[in-house]
């Protein structure tokens, strides 16, 4: 997850749909606020100044620890030079709840956190998610509806339809 207000590939969706940034996402290169998509030099940490501490174990971990070019190293999706690495460093810690309280508890425990997480009065009449809700419903609307594309990614698509045998994408499909 991006330790970020937002991450950087919804910039560059807005950048493409020309479409102003929410308030507080990022930063110019001044340090200053800005809406701007086009102006997005840094991004802002969730949870202010203890999201910055957050953000900066993540990078100690995913970068550092790794060997790995921190975030603001990184040459971004799309912006470096094909079939050559970005260097990306990965984490990953496994936990067995056996070795702690067990697993019968911990399963009990997370059915718990979750029940109430997502069983909370919401504030703006939405209902309370979880981590990964959103994602279920987003995969449940894209399977029964397709994958809305903007027309710059529609005429990549397109050219790989030549490229690729089996893979088409339509107009109709490219507008919605």
């Amino acid at each position: 997850m991006a330790t970020s207000q937002v991450c950087f590939g919804e910039v560059k969706h807005r950048r493409a749909e020309g479409r102003p940034l929410n308030s507080g996402w990022a930063t110019d290169r001044d340090g200053r606020p800005t809406a701007e998509p086009g102006e997005a030099y840094a991004l802002s940490p969730l949870g202010g100044y203890k999201g910055q501490g957050l953000a900066m174990a993540v990078t100690l971990l995913g970068a550092v620890l790794t060997g790995s070019p921190p975030d603001w190293q990184l040459e971004q999706v799309g912006e470096g030079t094909p079939g050559r690495s970005r260097g990306v460093g990965h984490f990953v810690l496994a936990l067995d709840p056996g070795a702690f309280s067990g697993h019968a508890h911990f399963t009990a425990g997370l059915a718990d956190l979750l029940g109430t997480v997502r069983g909370a009065t919401p504030a703006t009449g939405t209902p309370v998610v979880v981590p990964g809700d959103p994602q279920r419903d987003h995969e449940r609307e894209r399977r029964a509806r397709g994958i809305p594309l903007d027309a710059r990614t529609a005429e990549v698509f397109a050219t790989l339809e030549t490229t690729f045998d089996g893979f088409a994408v339509t107009r109709k499909e490219a507008s919605r």
